[in-house]
This record gives structure tokens, sequence and C-alpha cells, in this order.
């Protein structure tokens, strides 16, 4: 009587510890059912903003506004998956964000605004968007070249050459109006 009893006082917890833990598994498997249909659905209703975010990104490349189609670019990377869902849309936003991320680098390097640019061709090449962008690769290396650009032209040195220019227009045309008479 004493061994079936302790066997008793053994059993018991055991078996009600086993049984909590198969319903607590069984409602597991239900919430990452619920967790995954979510996340499809989720996943589904951001391709059309992706899309539209493409469209956006390729209307500013039309208008040469590359600052607005790079963002729009990566708008459309973030809500494009990356899978068959999408079909090629992504695959085009990250050509796009390549594109207009390599001309946007090359506006600011025409400013002198170096670090902006090595900053962008940096993220391009970075492993969310396309670490084999070879326009990117190419500008990012000229930038980090010695001697390739000249980066003493900085944004006040290109500022103050624009003001000698205007300044020797200005005496061009007052040159004009006013002609050069002999003093004889």
């Amino acid at each position: 009587m004493k061994k079936n009893s302790a066997l008793r006082s053994l059993l018991l917890p055991g078996f009600i510890a086993l049984s909590q833990s198969l319903i607590c598994l069984s409602s597991f498997g239900q919430n990452f059912q619920g967790v995954a249909d979510r996340e499809i659905q989720r996943r589904q209703s951001a391709i059309p903003q992706g899309e539209a975010a493409l469209a956006r990104g390729k209307a500013a490349m039309e208008a040469k506004n590359f600052t607005l189609a790079h963002e729009e670019y990566r708008t459309a990377v973030t809500y494009l998956p990356d899978a068959v869902v999408s079909g090629t849309a992504h695959d085009k936003a990250v050509e796009g964000f390549c594109k207009s991320g390599v001309t946007l680098a090359e506006q600011r390097i025409a400013e002198g605004r170096y670090g902006e640019a090595e900053a962008i061709l940096r993220e391009i090449l970075s492993d969310r968007y396309d670490p084999n962008c070879r326009p990117a690769m190419a500008l990012l290396t000229h930038l980090q070249q010695p001697g390739y650009f000249n980066k003493t032209m900085g944004p006040k040195f290109i500022a103050k050459v624009e003001e000698v220019k205007s300044a020797a227009d200005r005496g061009r045309r007052l040159l004009q109006l006013w002609p050069l008479r002999s003093c004889a």
C-alpha cells in the first residue's frame, strides 16, 4: 500500500505537468500560425505602396529630381519583398536606387560635398540594397583615391568662385554701358 501511495504521489504531479505542457504547446502552434498569417497579410498589403513608390521614383528620375527619386526608390525597396509575389518590382526598385544614388552622389561631388557622396555610395553598396552595383563601386573607389577629385574645392570655395564670376559679369556689363573714352 505504501508503494502505491508513494508511486501515486510521484506520478500525479508529473502527469499534471505533462498535460499542462501539452496544452501550452498546442496553443503555441495556433499562435505561430496566427503570427504567420498576419505577417503574410502585412507584406501583401505593402506591395501596392511599394509599387506606388516605384512609380514616383521613376517619375522623379525623369524630372531629374535625384534626391526625391533616391528616397522613393528607398521606400519601394522597403515595401516590396524580394520574393516571387512582387515579381520584378523589387529588382527594379534596387536598380533605381543604385542609379539615382550614383547620380545623386555625382551631384554632391560637384557641389564639393564629398562626405555626403561617400555616405550615399556606402548605403547603396550595403547588403540591404545592392553590394554589386558597379557604378557605385567605381565612384566610391575614385572618391577614395587620393588626387582623383580636388577635395580642396568645398562648398565655400565654389561659392566664392561663383561670386567672382558674377562680379566679372557685372564689370563686363558696366563696360558695355559706359565705354572708356580716351583722355586725349
